[in-house]
């Protein structure tokens, strides 16, 4: 309940700002309402497969077409990433380490503020985990029908966003893993790989419809391949660096407090005879999770795990394996492309898994005649949660992120009932108006003002003005633009950490300029 009350709190603050989230609330409309010119929007096979923007067009069935239906399903499915993180650590890491971890998910700064975004990460998060838990299932079992149900997971995440498969890629790390460490016999491995080869069949399968519908579109795979292409950043350290800086950016009270909260919990869920002591060095811990944040401290628990276990003969299960394998690949994969913070969820988890089991593991229990320091849980509790408060924040998942809809609003004000607006580079803003009865699902490139004779109103921001194609199209095209108007736009912390990186988004919040206004133009092609 925790988990679900932070990210729907004020939930009438929330809209919709990046790029990203105009493009899935089209094409969730554009499924759902027969209405409309196209079935997706234009070139949605960049921006991601079809799991997300169909559990929008649900949403608008069930709740109406708008901002809010679309940014619901991340709330609810963000708040169930928390019971599904504790049922799967629960079976293969303990009751203990299951707390700890879920109790930092659901205060996870950056997990919260993507649950209010219109994004496919979160639902992303989900699927992924639910998948490494039935892909460690059926390497456990190696029966076929394990080895089919990973495979539809595996599809599902597949199917979500474009490296899902890195799920199988993480099963065969935890093959070669625990046969290495734990020395299996032939048949295990043989039984193991097999289960492997069944997945994997199985999520091609449940890819293949997609790929199918790439190969059909305008470019097919070379086009997609091509704009991935544009996403690579050949500088894994400076990346590194970013992603650390992001997550430092992102860490609120809540999240501070995390640390010192599965602590707590680890305590009192225990029967008082084995009630574990809290002694300084875990007491420090939780101290360390409020000034360090809890995405630092669980990176740095989650490599004690590793050690630990790699140093350990005992064996360890596949889930553990490929929650180590996750952050391997992650670390090595993640840094190689433009360092988003919402490519970090699927890392974030494993670490809290890992973390979650090492906050297990150290607490000692009241067994012996030793007595050293104990203190009251409550007491350090109380401790991190007043350091956490205390912390300052550059950002807030609770922010009012509704600017482009308040634009939507004053332009509506100011042009014809009823007519179309073009807007480009600006996909939220476009929905927005669609909401408002000005057509623009067909209107949000620059080809659409070439069509017509007739002038026509066209909206450009931030985006336009950033990106080269659109930025050259309407200097080209500058003669035959009049401008009625400009908006100033009040940027998310999620758009603001995108464009500007961790380093200047706090001054632009700070001293913010005209970046993002919008233009209102009449655009008229006889001119």
């Amino acid at each position: 309940m925790t988990a679900l009350a932070l990210r729907a709190w004020q939930l009438q603050r929330a809209g919709l700002s990046q790029f990203d989230e105009g493009v899935y609330a089209f094409s969730g409309l554009g499924l759902t309402d027969p209405s409309q010119p196209h079935r997706l929007f234009p070139d949605q096979q960049k921006f991601s497969p079809p799991v997300y923007f169909s559990l929008v067009a649900l949403s608008y069935l069930v709740a109406g077409a708008s901002d809010r239906s679309a940014i619901l399903v991340n709330v609810i499915l963000g708040a169930a990433t928390v019971p599904a993180l504790w049922w799967v650590a629960r079976r293969w890491v303990g009751p203990g380490a299951a707390l700890a971890a879920s109790a930092m998910l659901a205060l996870g700064g950056a997990h919260i503020l993507l649950s209010r975004s219109a994004l496919t990460d979160v639902t992303f998060a989900l699927v992924f985990l639910i998948a490494l838990g039935a892909v460690a299932r059926a390497l456990e079992r190696a029966d076929v029908w394990s080895g089919v149900v990973a495979g539809l997971a595996v599809g599902v995440a597949w199917n979500t966003k474009y490296h899902g498969w890195f799920a199988l890629v993480i099963a065969a790390m935890a093959i070669a893993a625990k046969w290495r460490r734990e020395r299996l016999p032939l048949s295990a491995l043989r039984a193991a790989l097999r289960s492997w080869v069944i997945m994997s069949l199985v999520a091609l399968a449940c890819y293949l419809p997609w790929a199918l519908f790439i190969q059909s579109q305008s470019g097919s795979s070379a086009g997609w391949a091509a704009y991935f292409a544009t996403m690579l950043r050949i500088d894994w350290f400076g990346n590194i660096a970013q992603y650390a800086r992001e997550q430092w950016l992102l860490e609120g009270a809540w999240s501070r407090a995390s640390v010192a909260l599965a602590i707590w919990l680890v305590v009192v869920s225990r029967p008082r005879a084995q009630a574990p002591r809290v002694t300084v060095p875990v007491a420090a811990l939780a101290i360390a999770g409020a000034t360090l944040g809890a995405a630092g401290t669980a990176v740095i628990l989650a490599l004690a795990t590793i050690v630990r276990r790699l140093k350990s003969k005992t064996p360890a299960p596949y889930f553990l394996w490929c929650m180590v394998a996750l952050v391997a690949l992650w670390f090595v994969m993640a840094p190689l492309y433009q360092p988003y913070f919402r490519l970090l969820l699927p890392f974030s988890i494993a670490t809290f898994v890992l973390a979650g089991e090492t906050i297990a593991v150290a607490m000692p229990r009241n067994t012996g005649p030793a007595r050293p320091f104990v203190a009251p849980a409550e007491i350090v509790l109380a401790a991190a949660l007043a350091i956490a408060v205390l912390m300052p924040r550059a950002t807030s998942p609770w922010m009012a992120t509704r600017s482009l809809a308040n634009v939507a609003e004053m332009i509506d004000r100011q042009v014809p009932a009823g007519a179309a607006v073009a807007v480009i580079g600006e996909p939220p803003l476009a929905f927005y108006l669609q909401q408002r009865g000005h057509p623009s699902f067909d209107r949000t490139t620059l080809k659409e003002l070439d069509r017509g004779t007739a002038p026509v109103l066209v909206v450009a921001g931030y985006y336009a003005r950033k990106a080269a194609n659109l930025r050259d199209g309407l200097r080209d095209r500058s003669s035959a633009l009049e401008v009625l108007g400009r908006f100033p736009v009040v940027p998310s912390d999620l758009r603001l950490i995108d464009d500007y990186g961790p380093t200047q988004a706090p001054r632009y919040r700070a001293l913010p300029d005209s970046m993002y206004d919008l233009v209102l133009y009449r655009y008229d092609p006889r001119r």
